[in-house]
């Protein structure tokens, strides 16, 4: 919303883009209630490095060799056990050190956890939503759909900190928790661009929904009707400053340069904060507070 609200549509595509999403969920109050209780579970944690997710530091398959090398040790000694007596040396000296290496790589990775889950979490929401919204219905952008189903894979690797005493001894010894971590983010380093559209997506929804709530708030809205190949001119009938309770509403024609005087403290700092308001709002959020408003 904050970045809408920065990045006001300056071209048509991007304008009925934004009016198409806002059209359809303010048509469809369910979805609409569903998609917003599928974005409030995924929130993101104060641990999560966002910058991490879309902009990975270089992460090569060392530590994921290493990790499969140790397990494999440990099941091929296992096996040597019932042909070599020898191997029960190696056998509980790798029992030794698996754990020693598990507990040492999870100290350095435990920073990295929240960054990889909310990355996944991105993923097993944009699954929801793509659940109750069919890609016919077109609302959202082809890259949107798309980025989906090439990260998918991700939700069914994760990573993670297991609270299970019993999952954590299990995992000190067959290493799982290392090598999801390891799988997961070697992928997110070669699916970044796709995290960032899925990223991009959801705060469009969710922008959305904020704009529909911050309407019925209102006690009165227009929604502009904007012209992009017309004339470029911005009529405003009626408009007030929304956050001026009981204001004085006022019209503005800026077809041709205006000089606006007045006494002082007669509102003139307040009309052009007003005027300037309304055109942010009507080509940011596309909610006028005006009667009308044309450009």
């Amino acid at each position: 919303l904050y970045h809408q609200l920065r990045t006001p549509a300056v071209s048509e595509g991007e304008y009925r883009s934004r009016e198409r999403l806002l059209r359809h969920l303010e048509e469809r109050e369910t979805l609409r209630l569903r998609l917003q209780l599928i974005l409030s579970k995924l929130g993101k944690r104060s641990a999560a490095d966002t910058v991490e997710v879309f902009y990975p530091k270089e992460h090569g398959p060392g530590m994921l060799i290493l990790a499969l090398f140790l397990l494999l040790a440990l099941f091929l000694s296992a096996g040597l056990l019932f042909v070599m007596e020898e191997a029960v040396f190696l056998f509980l000296a790798l029992l030794v050190v698996i754990p020693l290496f598990h507990h040492r790589r999870m100290k350095r990775m435990e920073r990295d956890f929240a960054t990889v889950a909310y990355a996944v979490e991105m993923v097993s929401a944009w699954r929801r939503i793509r659940g109750q919204v069919p890609e016919q219905e077109e609302i959202f952008s082809p890259e949107f759909y798309r980025a989906g189903e090439k990260a998918g894979m991700l939700r069914f690797i994760g990573a993670g900190v297991a609270n299970d005493e019993l999952v954590q001894m299990i995992n000190s010894f067959l290493l799982l928790d290392i090598l999801s971590y390891e799988l997961t983010k070697n992928l997110l380093a070669r699916l970044k661009d796709e995290i960032f559209a899925i990223h991009e997506g959801l705060g469009r929804i969710d922008a959305a929904i904020s704009v529909l709530s911050y309407r019925k708030s209102m006690q009165e809205y227009w929604i502009p009707d904007m012209e992009f190949d017309g004339e470029r001119t911005i009529l405003m009938e009626g408009l007030w400053h929304p956050l001026i309770s009981d204001a004085v509403r006022n019209d503005a024609d800026l077809q041709s340069p205006v000089l606006l005087t007045g006494s002082n403290a007669s509102g003139k700092s307040t009309f052009l904060k007003t005027v300037m308001l309304c055109a942010v709002l009507s080509q940011s959020i596309l909610t006028a507070p005006c009667r009308t408003y044309r450009a």
